[in-house]
C-alpha cells in the first residue's frame, strides 16, 4: 500500500467514524535471527527511517558530498497496552500459530537428508516416492525448482550435487538426531521501520539498529498509521505485523497468507481484552528537543549519530525533532 496510501485511507476513517482506536495488521519483513517466520510483531514503537534532510555542497576539490541529516521521530502505544501484549496468553498464542505451513527451507532440508539417504542406500524411497512427502515437503515443485537454482540438486534431476551433499554431511554432523523443530509460533512486542521501498537487502536491519537496537521489523505503512493516531487525537492506536519474509535475497512466499491471518487473529483477540474506554493522554505525543551545538563541517554527521547515541544510551524517552549546528 505505501505510506501516503495509507496516512490518506486512515484519515478518511477517523474523520468518519471518530474511533476509539485506530489499529492495523498485515505483513513484514522480519529480522533474521530475532523472529521466525510467521511470528507477529506488535509495534511498541514505529518510526520513519527514511525521514530527514539531505544537504548538498560541494567539497575543497569541487566534488559533490551529500550530507544526511536524519530527524529521529517516533510513535509509540499506551504503555499499558505495551504490557498487555507483552502478557497476552501462552495458549492463545499456540491456537494463532497452530496451523503454521512449513517454510521453504524446512522443506528443502528434508528433500535433502532423504536423497541423501536414498543415495547412501540407507533409505529404499527416493524423496519423491516418500510416504510422508506430501506431509514434510507439501510445495514440493516450488521447492524442488528452488534447489535446483541454488545448486544444491543437479538440474532438471532428483540428484544430489556435491555442493548438497556437503550441505547435508554438515547438517548431519551438526544434528545427528535429525533436524531441530521449528521454533514455536510467538508474538513479538518491539519497534518497527517504515520506509517508503520495498527492500532486499541483506545488512538492511544492522543499519536500523543504529538508529533503533531493538528494531524487529520492516514495511511500509506503520509510522504513517501511528501518525495519523497522533494528528487526528485517537485515543489508542495497534499496530500487528506478521512476518512473511526476512528482507534479503531469499524469499520465502510460503508463509505469506499465514502471517496475513495471524496478524488479523492476534489484532482482534488483543482488541477483545483491552479497556477501550481509557484512553491514552499521551498517546504517540513526541518529545521536542532542540540541540544547539557548535562543530566543525566535517563531524557533522558524526556528531549527530553521537547525539542519538548518548539519549538511546541513557534510555530517555525523547525524539529528536529539531536539531541546531552552528558550524565553526
Amino acid at each position: 500500500m505505501g505510506s501516503t496510501s495509507a496516512a490518506n485511507i486512515a484519515t478518511r476513517l477517523v474523520r468518519e467514524l471518530s474511533p476509539r482506536c485506530l489499529a492495523m495488521c498485515g505483513i513484514c519483513a522480519g529480522r533474521r535471527g530475532k523472529v521466525s517466520l510467521g511470528d507477529v510483531i506488535v509495534a511498541d514503537l514505529a518510526f520513519d527511517y527514511e525521514a530527514g534532510k539531505v544537504k548538498a555542497f560541494q567539497d575543497d576539490k569541487g566534488r559533490r558530498q551529500e550530507t544526511i541529516f536524519q530527524q529521529i521521530e517516533a510513535y509509540r502505544i499506551d504503555p499499558r497496552w505495551k504490557m498487555a501484549a507483552q502478557e497476552f496468553p501462552t495458549h492463545e498464542a499456540a491456537a494463532i500459530g497452530r496451523d503454521r505451513p512449513r517454510t521453504y527451507a524446512e522443506q528443502e532440508l528434508w528433500l535433502l537428508r532423504e536423497q541423501y539417504a536414498f543415495e547412501a542406500g540407507e533409505s529404499p524411497a527416493t524423496p519423491q516416492n516418500h510416504s510422508r512427502r506430501q506431509e514434510r515437503c507439501p510445495d514440493w515443485p516450488v521447492v524442488v525448482q528452488r534447489l535446483w537454482k541454488s545448486g544444491l540438486l543437479a538440474a532438471k534431476e532428483l540428484a544430489l550435487t556435491a555442493q548438497g551433499k556437503a550441505r547435508v554431511e554438515e547438517e548431519r554432523l551438526l544434528h545427528p538426531d535429525g533436524p531441530p523443530p521449528a521454533e514455536p509460533f510467538r508474538i513479538h512486542v518491539a519497534p518497527i521501520a517504515t520506509g517508503s521501498k520495498v527492500v532486499v537487502d541483506e545488512e538492511i536491519f544492522d543499519r536500523l539498529s543504529q538508529r533503533e537496537r531493538r528494531v524487529f521489523g520492516l514495511e511500509m505503512e506503520a509510522a504513517a498509521v501511528a501518525m495519523v493516531a497522533h494528528t487526528e487525537g485517537v485515543g489508542h492506536l495497534l499496530i500487528a505485523k506478521g512476518v512473511q519474509d526476512y528482507a534479503d535475497h531469499d524469499k520465502d512466499d510460503a508463509l505469506r497468507p499465514f502471517a496475513c491471518r495471524a496478524s488479523a487473529d492476534f489484532l482482534l483477540r488483543f482488541l477483545g481484552k483491552v479497556d477501550l474506554r481509557e484512553n491514552y493522554s499521551r498517546v504517540n505525543e513526541p518529545v521536542s528537543v532542540e540541540l544547539h551545538m557548535k562543530v566543525s563541517n566535517e563531524s557533522v554527521l558524526s556528531t549527530n549519530n553521537l547525539i542519538y547515541e548518548m539519549l538511546r544510551n541513557a534510555r530517555l524517552e525523547l525524539n529528536i525533532t529539531k536539531l541546531k549546528i552552528d558550524h565553526g
